[in-house]
């Protein structure tokens, strides 16, 4: 529409820098849980007390919300590949659709489950 014109490039994540970055984060975000993740359920089988247990789950709870931020970063990535420079035009036929919101939903869930069980592991640390 009217918005578009004038403009060269108009993507969803606007310079390669930023694209670069997003991927890095992606991919680190998701290597790096799946290790905390994947730690998690390796320890988990030895007899431990409840207070460490109680960290275990919380540090593990705190790699899935990280690890659902990683698959939104990839997602977003992946879709501005998809769009290229035709974002403009299709924004928002973008941004009303499903696909859209249920990427938002994996955004907010990883950010608040990672940020309460944060917070939670603080609070469990500061009581004992």
């Amino acid at each position: 529409g009217e918005q578009c014109r004038g403009k060269i490039t108009f993507r969803i994540i606007e310079t390669p820098a930023y694209r670069y970055i997003a991927s890095l984060i992606a991919f680190f975000a998701l290597l790096l849980s799946s290790i905390s993740i994947g730690h998690f359920f390796y320890s988990v089988n030895k007899k431990m007390s409840l207070s460490r247990l109680s960290n275990d789950i919380l540090v593990a709870l705190v790699s899935v919300g990280d690890f659902a931020v990683g698959i939104y970063m990839l997602l977003v990535v992946i879709y501005d590949q998809h769009y290229k420079e035709t974002y403009c035009k299709e924004r928002q036929n973008w941004l009303c659709s499903s696909t859209c919101s249920f990427i938002g939903v994996i955004s907010t869930f990883g950010n608040q489950l990672s940020l309460q069980s944060m917070t939670l592991l603080a609070v469990f640390r500061l009581i004992s």
